[in-house]
């Protein structure tokens, strides 16, 4: 949803909506969300010109508006009518919002401090080559007796997977990925998932919610993965351990700089590879190529040539990469070199 749809939403329904209620002027105050339609720079001069008052709250506060409570029964009520398009999807979302009770909402609303949630206070995981990032202390026990010390002990029984998992309710989790059964369904598109959590991902994706935010920078994002893979960046000195020589850029895995090097400097590579092997490189069928020779002496291939690829051994990381030659009458001036990197353990 744009801004200009959610004023005009607004500009439809609030102000019936205080009539009906019977609501003073300027006695209320207007909730919303910290979703970017709603931020945005066209929606603020909205409500400048509206001389509505708005419910400030920063970003990463807990959400204790009663309608999020009312729209998880709703979703449970459609979800449970199994809609299978969007056209049922909108049929049972207004069915099931007219038999909602007008005591249900006041409950809501006086249950207010019951539902009230502790402030989120981000910690991370210190364990060797974790760095996991939870949303409370309190949290950060369990993740490391069922993360770290607890061994794995059951098995997937699909024949082509064998995972191994410390719970049985994970195996069970992730037992689904090897069937086609999807349970949860997106009420904004109807798309189905296998789990909750993916759902819920989703689902943020239509509302344009990102809960989650670097303490560091203010970056957001609606995964903890990708807050945990962001969080690499400002502890780059214990997690980019491996750097390229020529441009210096870091990395996390040896042959990461491998493949960096010959994507992004493959002529250094080339020189590299003459001066080692004496003036002379190496062909992909492991024959010398001599490039002072005659030019009716090299060993060149014809056109139409794959492109480069990169072969993985547990010996050494093998970079192919295509090179410029000496002519040679009626063949192509293109040869493919296969320059290897002894250092490298593999992948």
């Amino acid at each position: 949803m744009k801004s200009e749809e959610y004023q005009q939403i607004l500009q439809h329904n609030v102000g019936p909506s205080v009539r009906k209620l019977g609501l003073p002027q300027r006695s209320w105050v207007f909730q919303q969300g910290n979703v970017p339609k709603h931020t945005s720079r066209s929606t603020r001069k909205w409500f400048e010109k509206k001389h509505w008052r708005l419910l400030r709250w920063p970003a990463m506060s807990p959400d204790l508006n009663p309608i999020e409570d009312l729209w998880k029964d709703l979703k449970m009520a459609v979800w449970r009518r199994h809609p299978s398009n969007i056209r049922d999807l909108e049929q049972f979302a207004k069915e099931e919002w007219s038999k909602i009770p007008a005591e249900h909402c006041k409950k809501l609303i006086d249950g207010y401090r019951k539902r009230k949630k502790p402030p989120l206070q981000y910690v991370r995981c210190e364990m060797e080559g974790c760095g996991t990032v939870l949303a409370h202390p309190r949290y950060l026990q369990h993740h490391i007796k069922y993360q770290h010390l607890l061994k794995k002990k059951y098995v997937c029984p699909h024949p082509s997977c064998g995972r191994l998992f410390r719970l049985q309710k994970q195996l069970m989790r992730h037992a689904k990925h090897h069937t086609d059964q999807r349970d949860y369904i997106c009420e904004y598109c109807a798309r189905a998932f296998k789990s909750s959590h993916n759902l819920a991902v989703h689902r943020m994706i239509h509302t344009g919610e990102k809960p989650l935010q670097c303490e560091f920078c203010g970056f957001t994002c609606r995964q903890k993965a990708s807050l945990n893979w962001h969080m690499k960046k400002h502890d780059a000195d214990s997690f980019y351990q491996f750097s390229c020589g020529i441009c210096g850029k870091k990395f996390e895995k040896k042959d990461s700089v491998v493949a960096h090097k010959a994507k992004s400097h493959p002529e250094i590579l080339i020189a590299e590879a003459l001066a080692a092997n004496s003036g002379s490189l190496i062909t992909t069928n492991n024959e010398l190529l001599v490039t002072d020779a005659p030019a009716s002496t090299a060993s060149v291939v014809p056109d139409g040539l794959a492109p480069p690829q990169t072969f993985l051994s547990t010996l050494g990381s093998k970079v192919l990469i295509p090179c410029t030659t000496r002519p040679a009458a009626g063949l192509s001036t293109t040869t493919e070199v296969l320059i290897e990197d002894s250092d490298s353990a593999g992948p």
